[in-house]
């Protein structure tokens, strides 16, 4: 829905592969999904999430509301906890995600995170820079 919708429909033309998981609740309030786009359905967000990391090689979070806190709060988690980290990008157009830097800076020096170097989490203000990030891994 929305900016991922237009990424999605983007990915497809430019002959990549989508993959989307949703649930019911959700489903019934996004777009028609355009050809190509395969949809997973899981039972609950929980589900949802799981099978959103195991599928991702790493994570593009664009500007968004409460769902895209909770997912991104999640993948942050899973990075301090996994051995096996993911890198975090988010797209910090107009410096969306600045006053989340700040709350996290601040969280790691009233000793509440560990350094924000350990979460693999990269503030990027460009599409192209987040697609140059990502290829040098």
């Amino acid at each position: 829905v929305g900016l991922m919708g237009v990424v999605s429909r983007s990915v497809v033309e430019n002959r990549g592969k989508v993959v989307g998981v949703s649930i019911p609740a959700l489903a019934k309030k996004q777009e028609p999904v355009a050809s190509g786009i395969k949809i997973e359905m899981k039972k609950n967000l929980a589900e949802r999430k799981t099978r959103m990391e195991d599928l991702a090689d790493a994570f593009c979070i664009l500007p968004g509301g409460m769902g895209t806190l909770d997912e991104l709060a999640n993948i942050l988690t899973m990075n301090q906890i996994n051995k096996k980290k993911k890198p975090v990008y988010l797209l910090d157009i107009d410096k969306y995600w600045h006053p989340l830097l700040a709350l996290m800076e601040r969280m790691e020096r009233a000793g509440f995170v560990n350094k924000l170097s350990e979460y693999h989490i990269k503030f990027l203000k460009t599409p192209e820079k987040i697609i140059a990030e990502f290829l040098k891994n």
